[in-house]
Parts: structure tokens; C-alpha cells; sequence
């Protein structure tokens, strides 16, 4: 699982290498409230990814995760990822 935190949430996402996941969740500090994040194009399973928050300079602030390794496959081997997506 990574974290980031930014912009007053935090976020967390992702699973361990024994269940590697595409669940995620936001938590807004103010407002002392969590938010599920939207599996729909969400950027997928993984586990020993890193999470980032990028401010956007004047855009809308993001929230990035990115690498990891996936769910295994045929036979057991590992996936490494060099994808990623925004939430």
C-alpha cells in the first residue's frame, strides 16, 4: 500500500505483495471524512508502488501512483509495472 498526502487529504492505495489491489481511499481532513476512490480508470492492482500529490502549479492539484508490481501470473512470476495513472 503507498500514501501521499497533499492539498488537506490523504490518500491511500493499492495493496502488499500477498493481495495486490485496485482499492483505494481519501481522506479529507477538514472535514474529517473518507471518500472510496473510483475504480473505474483508476490505474490498477499493484503492490510496492509509490504515491505522489502534485499541486499543479495553478492546474487542479493530483493525486499520482505509479510502478509496483502486479498480481502474478502464469506460474506464479512476478509482474513489474512501469505504469501508473492519476485518481
Amino acid at each position: 500500500m503507498a500514501s501521499a498526502f497533499g492539498g488537506g487529504q490523504l490518500l491511500f492505495y493499492g495493496g502488499n505483495a500477498a493481495l495486490p489491489t485496485d482499492l483505494g481511499g481519501l481522506y479529507t481532513v477538514a472535514t474529517d471524512t473518507w471518500k472510496k476512490v473510483n475504480q473505474t480508470n483508476n490505474p490498477g492492482s499493484r503492490a510496492y508502488h509509490v504515491a505522489y500529490y502534485f499541486d499543479g502549479a495553478g492546474a487542479d492539484p493530483e493525486f499520482f501512483v505509479w510502478g509496483g508490481q502486479g498480481p502474478a501470473g502464469d506460474g506464479g512470476a512476478v509482474i513489474p509495472l512501469n505504469t501508473g495513472g492519476h485518481l
